[in-house]
């Protein structure tokens, strides 16, 4: 059964607090056999987006599905349609390297309006990825870490801290 291992919530910054207010997306990692990122307008359960990324850059696949179908970027949009074909409400990012840096470098460089308030889930394998966002200096965005987890198994508690 796939987990949910990290979510985004995409909205306004809030102007003196941290956290996101006016969420308009949501955006969650699901991983097991197979990872995908699922985006769905919060106005509209119905319009759901999934990407299955490349194993090795997760995250910046994450943003990218964000880069194109919130922020709707019209050089990221047109030059993701070269290389990927049509935008599919599933997609499987291709293996090539060299296309999906060509398509995370328009990415990194737009200006959203929105913040993106990312929440990794101990075990994610974004924890060795969040470091991307060095590379997203106009983006408004907050990492949430695990801190704590405890969970009732079926034989005793299990308390992790990290």
């Amino acid at each position: 059964m796939a987990t949910i291992t990290a979510q985004m919530l995409l909205g306004q910054t809030h102007p003196y607090d941290g956290g996101v207010t006016n969420v308009t997306h949501h955006v969650w990692l699901t991983e097991n056999s197979v990872a995908r990122w699922t985006l769905m307008r919060i106005d509209d359960p119905t319009s759901v987006i999934r990407w299955i990324p490349h194993p090795e850059t997760m995250l910046e696949d994450g943003l990218l599905m964000v880069g194109l179908f919130v922020f709707s970027d019209s050089e990221l949009t047109s030059e993701a349609q070269s290389v990927l074909g049509p935008l599919l409400e599933v997609q499987v990012m291709p293996s090539d390297i060299e296309i999906r840096e060509k398509l995370y470098a328009i990415n990194r460089k737009q200006m959203p309006d929105l913040k993106v308030a990312l929440t990794i889930f101990e075990g994610s394998s974004l924890y060795s990825q969040y470091n991307v966002f060095d590379h997203y200096m106009g983006w408004d965005v907050e990492v949430c870490l695990s801190q704590l987890r405890r969970e009732k198994p079926r034989s005793g508690w299990f308390v992790s801290r990290t």
